[in-house]
């Protein structure tokens, strides 16, 4: 089994070329690198495209392509854009980190807006389950099954035959707690 994934994890790295032939033929190498840089790529891609251009026994022009990463950069590493990997919990971009001391500190900005929503989701989550595990908008979400012993309801004193002919409205409260970044969260819980 394992030899069979170690051939797939082989086929797959050296199988399918991204650029066919007569895209390494006819590239403008600075408008890909420049494009590439653009789109995000944290680093550049001369290896993948002149691994698939070998295959056709071409070269790319590593040069045109890396001047054109380097101008797309320029233009990619914003405040804007390391604010949106930042809220996206994404990874920084270590290449913009050092281009622009601006994405750095929109990175640092969103990073932070999306480890605080994280910690409301995961407060909330905490405070359902340790509140029962059931969260609620009205009292009635909140019916219970009660107990039926000797042909009564205990808690109301109905005649019945089963615990469900007992089923009573529980009450539906509000919990609240402050995350670590002093966010008050509320959430409404079954009682």
């Amino acid at each position: 089994m394992k030899l069979i994934l170690i051939y797939i994890a082989i086929f797959i790295a050296n199988g399918c070329s991204t650029l066919s032939k007569n895209e390494c033929e006819n590239r403008n190498w600075f408008n890909l690198g420049k494009s590439d840089a653009m789109n995000g790529e944290v680093e550049p891609k001369t290896a993948e495209y002149r691994r698939d251009c070998s295959e056709y026994g071409l070269q790319i022009k590593s040069m045109d392509y890396l001047k054109g990463f380097e101008n797309g950069l320029k233009k990619y590493c914003t405040y804007n854009n390391g604010l949106n990997r930042g809220e996206d919990g994404e990874e920084s971009h270590a290449l913009c980190e050092e281009e622009s001391p601006k994405y750095k500190k929109g990175y640092l900005t969103g990073l932070r807006e999306f480890k605080k929503k994280q910690s409301i989701v995961e407060l909330k989550k905490i405070l359902i389950e340790d509140n029962g595990g059931k969260e609620c908008s009205f009292s009635s979400d909140c019916m219970k099954e009660g107990i039926c012993s000797s042909g009564k309801c205990e808690r109301s004193g109905n005649e019945c035959s089963s615990d469900s002919d007992c089923e009573y409205e529980g009450s539906c409260d509000s919990i609240s707690a402050w995350t670590d970044y002093n966010d008050n969260v509320s959430v409404d819980v079954c009682n």
